[in-house]
């Protein structure tokens, strides 16, 4: 191995990716590309499932293991825009999410970048499988005890257990049904 080459490795079911050469960079470029990131089964990122866990002191959340799995390392956690939650993105996600942003007009996507990024944070699980939420975030979402961890596709989202419980209660299935039939779904 040469002095100051950098390695990495990642196997999947059915990947395994060596040395950072030139062809490999290829290789995990045109795989990244393909949706298969940060996931275990070789498939696209997917959150699903509804966990409940309470926050500490130290407002430090566990994450489940499954939604750790499809996060990675690190991931962004930040305030939803149109509701009191917040949204947990993976690193790739997050980008997706800001990409269409950076082709704005500048002086709107500065604000908007701003807006985004001011309370936003990036997380690293310790080794318990807890995240800590800055403060501005916690109180954003009226967390107070209990935290409700929902997967919703390509991310998940944090509620307090109060707001998540009146939400679900709002539900209207029926207008559900309705709008995904008018989309022909």
């Amino acid at each position: 191995m040469k002095k100051g080459a950098k390695w990495w490795k990642i196997e999947l079911k059915f990947h395994t990716f060596q040395p950072n050469t030139a062809k490999s960079r290829q290789n995990k470029a045109s795989w990244m590309a393909s949706g298969l990131e940060n996931t275990a089964e070789g498939g696209k990122l997917m959150f699903s499932g509804e966990f409940k866990h309470t926050i500490d002191a130290k407002n430090r959340l566990f994450i489940p293991a499954k939604h750790r799995e499809e996060l990675g390392e690190s991931f962004m956690v930040a305030k939803s825009i149109r509701e009191n939650c917040l949204k947990v993105y993976s690193m790739a996600e997050w980008e997706d999410y800001i990409s269409p942003i950076l082709k704005m007009e500048r002086k709107a996507s500065e604000a908007i970048l701003r807006a985004l990024h001011r309370d936003a944070a990036l997380v690293t699980p310790d080794s318990q499988g807890r995240i800590v939420i800055p403060v501005a975030l916690v109180e954003y979402a009226h967390i107070q005890k209990t935290a409700v961890v929902v997967g919703c596709g390509k991310y998940a989202e944090i509620w307090s257990e109060e707001d998540y419980t009146a939400m679900v209660a709002e539900e209207n299935i029926a207008d559900i049904k309705a709008l995904l039939e008018s989309y022909g779904l």
